[in-house]
């Protein structure tokens, strides 16, 4: 082997490693954005979650103080909306807060409600369960 077929053979192997370095490099990098975007997407489900939790308690408020009245008042309801566009924004399904809309009356609003806040309760439970175990997992790789 000449010299210069040598120093050729050494050249292709350093290219080889940097090549894999380069590799390792873009496969961290995706790993980190990936994980960025999971982050914020929990952290937006969290607030949107917290949103909610704080809704269904002003809506409660209003559906007691309408099952105090005779006959029983609708005011519970004027939330709804408002309701809808929370749950929409949310990428979780939560059926018990869907089941809040389909009710007609205060008095059987109240016990959904109450289904509701712990399912909003289990949610956020979910999500930091779900964090925690990302952070753990990028720490262990």
């Amino acid at each position: 082997m000449t010299g210069w077929a040598y120093v050729a053979d050494i050249s292709a192997a350093v290219g080889g490693v940097a090549a894999l370095v380069a590799v390792i490099i873009g496969v961290r990098a995706l790993n980190d954005v990936h994980a960025a975007r999971l982050g914020a997407q929990r952290d937006r489900d969290r607030q949107r979650l917290e949103l909610i939790g704080q809704h269904l308690d002003r809506m409660r408020s209003a559906a007691m103080a309408d099952t105090r009245q005779s006959p029983e008042g609708n005011g519970w309801r004027d939330g709804l909306g408002l309701l809808h566009r929370y749950l929409e924004a949310t990428s979780m399904r939560l059926p018990m807060c869907r089941q809040v809309a389909s009710k007609g009356s205060a008095g059987e609003v109240l016990p959904v409600m109450v289904a509701a806040d712990t399912e909003i309760a289990g949610a956020l439970g979910h999500l930091a369960e779900e964090g925690a175990a990302d952070r753990e997992n990028r720490r262990g790789g």
